[in-house]
């Protein structure tokens, strides 16, 4: 076997060690819920990405947001998060500037707060807005479902703290991560690659 081939192999072999998590052993449902006057457009598409992202059913619930807290928030959402179901709320608070995700791993519920996702410059219907919150939607739904964060930066699943770096990530999985999730059942080594 030649030198780059070997390589290869245990880059790949440490990188799938590096993304172990637990990893979804059955497919999850996401339910989106709009808690902001978002367009019934932007939640449809940030539906429609994140079934195809992590290859699951999606439904969109209406449910204008009570208070700017996202803790209350939270727990008007836990009543969704039934049949293996993870629910993202989408939620904005004009003057928040840094990301704010309210996160309860064992209810599998989130918060998301997509005012900060826009630069001062955008409106709320542009398309590194949408593609912004299909980013953090997929990670959060991933994370719900048991999923840690990936260590390869362009990864949709890699954590980031600014919107220039959410904006240089993919808005996909990268082949580990999909190996994982079992969506890559057809990928495998080419059959010269033991030898």
């Amino acid at each position: 076997m030649s030198g780059i081939k070997r390589l290869l192999i245990c880059l790949f072999m440490i990188f799938e060690v590096l993304c172990e998590g637990s990893g979804m052993t059955e497919k999850h449902k996401v339910v989106l819920v709009g808690m902001a006057p978002l367009s019934s457009n932007l939640m449809s598409f940030v539906a429609g990405e994140v079934s195809t992202n992590l290859e699951t059913s999606s439904r969109i619930e209406w449910q204008l947001a009570e208070t700017d807290d996202p803790y209350t928030n939270l727990k008007h959402l836990k009543r969704l998060a039934v049949d293996g179901a993870v629910v993202v709320g989408l939620m904005s608070v004009p003057g928040e500037l840094s990301f704010r995700r309210v996160v309860d791993p064992d209810a599998r519920v989130a918060v998301l707060n997509v005012y900060p996702l826009m630069r001062e410059d955008e409106k709320m219907s542009g398309p590194d807005y949408a593609w912004r919150i299909v980013k953090e939607t997929t990670l959060l739904a991933a994370q719900l479902s048991g999923f840690s964060p990936c260590p390869f930066p362009l990864c949709v699943l890699h954590e980031v703290k600014t919107l220039s770096a959410l904006d240089e990530k993919s808005r996909n999985l990268c082949p580990p991560c999909r190996m994982r999730l079992g969506l890559e059942s057809e990928m495998s080594l080419p059959s010269d690659m033991g030898k």
